[in-house]
């Protein structure tokens, strides 16, 4: 699947636009960062979402680990809707509503976080968080600096 395609399947790009009309609207840079996360949770790499995050963000390799460990076994969509932004300088804390929908490719052998965990693959799994964003921008580019909860990419339940 193509970058452009994953963007369409993983955002809910309609909630997105209508939420970048609004009077304090969060800038499009900010929002095609976050569709940049969906997209490659779609595309299934792991290296692409993680390399959004700034890697000295508390959490860092745990979030790395779960993220991993669910495109490993799991083809991931989703949906974001953003709902409210603070801006602090150049930093920006946006929240949203993030819902995941995983379906069960089955579990790769050797996997780290997965092992000894039997999944059905063709297994679908929806859940909801609303999630807490937190971008700064460095020279040129916005990194996420937290993510929370990160639970929210803890690979699916035993099936």
């Amino acid at each position: 699947m193509n970058r452009r395609k994953s963007l369409i399947a993983a955002l809910s790009l309609p909630a997105l636009f209508a939420w970048a009309e609004e009077p304090h609207a969060v800038p499009t840079e900010l929002a095609e960062r976050i569709g940049d996360l969906a997209a490659a949770l779609a595309d299934g790499d792991a290296a692409g979402f993680l390399h959004q995050f700034d890697k000295r963000m508390p959490g860092y390799q745990d979030l790395g680990g779960k993220v991993r460990a669910l495109v490993e076994i799991a083809e991931v969509t989703s949906s974001v809707k953003p709902f409210s932004e603070e801006v602090h300088g150049l930093r920006h804390v946006i929240q949203a509503d993030w819902t995941l929908q995983i379906t069960i490719r089955g579990r790769p052998p050797g996997s780290a976080q997965t092992a000894g965990r039997e999944y059905r693959p063709g297994h679908t799994e929806q859940r909801s968080r609303t999630v807490t964003l937190t971008l700064v921008k460095r020279g040129r580019h916005w990194r996420f600096v937290d993510f929370r909860p990160s639970s929210l990419f803890d690979p699916p339940t035993l099936q």
